[in-house]
């Protein structure tokens, strides 16, 4: 926090955004209890420099942003100043992922971005939707539109096999078996499981 330098925030080492955020300390005091209250949350706990304004989400899919996010609202993309709206596509294309989530703090979205003291919190390239949207939003059809769009591009021929596990117990497991086998196949196999995301191992 004193290399940081004052005023800081406290926050648990997870994705969860709400629970155990402490903004605004002050003194090795303050930080000192907000990491307590931050470790009962998570064993990991972030200290970073405290920023005025508000959080906005921008959710980016098929290098395009689809919606900008703030407290759980859906904002209209005319309000959003065209320097956030370049930012987030611009780290999109270069870093040429399907979809990301590019967070930035502002006192008003709606000024450029060099004037309003904003900075970008987070970066998400692999963003939880059901965290970040509500259940029967349609972002989340336009969102998979767009991703499928991304890895399939139009006019071009695009064929990914996929081997669904499901089940109680085991899956992990089974998936890791079947990477492998496919390995020893000559293939190069992508694995999701509850311990990660692989690529041919």
């Amino acid at each position: 926090a004193e290399r940081t330098g004052y005023p800081v925030a406290v926050k648990p080492g997870t994705r969860n955004r709400d629970e155990g955020v402490s903004n605004g300390l002050r003194s090795a005091e303050d930080v000192r209890a907000a990491v307590d209250r931050a470790r009962r949350h998570a064993d990991r706990v972030v200290v970073e420099a405290s920023l005025d304004g508000d959080c906005y989400r921008l959710l980016v899919a098929d290098h395009q942003v689809l919606a900008v996010i703030s407290n759980g609202l859906e904002l209209p993309l005319g309000q959003v100043h065209e320097s956030a709206l370049l930012l987030a596509q611009r780290i999109s294309s270069q870093l040429d992922v399907g979809m990301l989530v590019l967070d930035i703090v502002t006192r008003d979205i709606s000024r450029a971005l060099e004037e309003s003291g904003a900075a970008v919190t987070d970066l998400e390239l692999a963003p939880r939707l059901d965290e970040l949207l509500p259940a029967h939003s349609p972002l989340l059809g336009r969102a998979a539109e767009a991703l499928v769009r991304w890895l399939y591009p139009p006019g071009c021929a695009s064929r990914i096999p996929i081997v669904a596990v499901t089940g109680t117990n085991g899956k992990t497991t089974t998936s890791r078996m079947i990477s492998r086998v496919m390995r020893f196949a000559g293939r190069r196999p992508g694995t999701v499981c509850s311990g990660g995301l692989y690529i041919a191992g």
